[in-house]
């Protein structure tokens, strides 16, 4: 990925994000033991063509607080107390031909449209009309 507009992603710290301005192939080690190419065909880009090589306009986070606890033994006595944490649950990457969500969640089999937020699975999601099926109903990320 490139960045159009330079890196703009302070606000996911302090997850460890990480901007390149080259294309992220530049830094992965490649070969028998590396990463594989996961994501549209070469030969049939479908929904993703009009963003590949495209350079990144912009993007924002979305963020849910977690009350995590309190931590309990198997006989209900309490160990440690409840806490909340927030954590971005998606992100919105802005391109001149739109915008792509990356979503923390795991549909809900049988029903694959429902899904579970937040989840252990990133969702790539194409259309604010699916991330409002999803739940999110913020007008600003949706755009």
């Amino acid at each position: 990925m490139r960045s159009g507009s330079g890196p703009v992603v302070d606000c996911a710290d302090p997850y460890g994000v990480e901007v390149f301005h080259e294309p992220i192939t530049d830094h992965l080690v490649l070969g028998e033991g590396g990463p594989q190419r996961v994501g549209p065909n070469v030969d049939h880009l479908g929904v993703w063509g009009p963003v590949i090589g495209s350079p990144i306009h912009g993007g924002a986070f979305h963020w849910e607080r977690l009350e995590i606890g309190p931590s309990r033994r198997s006989d209900g006595t309490i160990v440690g107390a409840a806490y909340t944490v927030d954590v971005p649950t998606a992100l919105r990457v802005d391109f001149e031909a739109g915008a792509v969500w990356f979503v923390a969640a795991i549909p809900q089999f049988p029903q694959m449209h429902r899904v579970f937020i937040p989840g252990d699975e990133i969702m790539v999601v194409f259309a604010a009309d699916r991330m409002r099926d999803m739940g999110f109903d913020d007008p600003a990320f949706l755009q």
